[in-house]
């Protein structure tokens, strides 16, 4: 078998080997691996002459200093309710009886619909959220959406009669 090279080319570049081999001798019955490129660095790993070990990586003081602050603890309270409401006439009768709190985590989404809000603080089922619009108190449906950061706007919660 013959092998003939095509086209008349000559390397653009020489590696003299004999520099490059003693970067990656053995240390002490180890040897240096380079690890993939990761988003911090490349890192130098040790590898050990005993094949039952995994690759060790180097410590060093080359790593970025980083913490974690803390962040500030929100609340969300509604006061809670008990009484009658005739739209009608426009009168009600609530008298207070609690307040209801939740902790806002990080990240939680500023727009909440009512059935979430009431879910979330573990309201029941025949408890209504009211919305103070006028001067008047109205019956938020369960689709209205809540600006959980708007503290313009009044609510109450709690188990109430309506009168029409």
């Amino acid at each position: 078998m013959n092998t003939q090279l095509i086209g008349s080319s000559r390397p653009t570049k020489v590696v003299n080997f004999a520099r490059v081999l003693p970067l990656f001798s053995s240390e002490q019955g180890t040897q240096q691996v380079i690890p993939s490129r990761s988003h911090v660095g490349t890192h130098l790993a040790l590898r050990s002459a005993d094949p039952a070990v995994a690759l060790v990586p180097r410590r060093g003081n080359r790593g970025v200093a980083t913490s974690l602050a803390k962040l500030p603890n929100q609340t969300f309270s509604i006061p809670t309710v008990q009484g009658t409401l005739q739209p009608i006439a426009g009168t009600s009768d609530l008298k207070s009886i609690g307040v209801s709190e939740m902790n806002l985590a990080p990240g939680l989404p500023r727009f909440v619909n009512a059935a979430t809000l009431k879910r979330m603080l573990k309201a029941k089922s025949s408890e209504l959220l009211l919305k103070k619009i006028d001067g008047r108190w109205e019956v938020m449906e369960n689709s209205g959406r809540i600006d959980l950061l708007d503290d313009s706007v009044e609510f109450r919660l709690g188990a109430i009669q309506i009168f029409s």
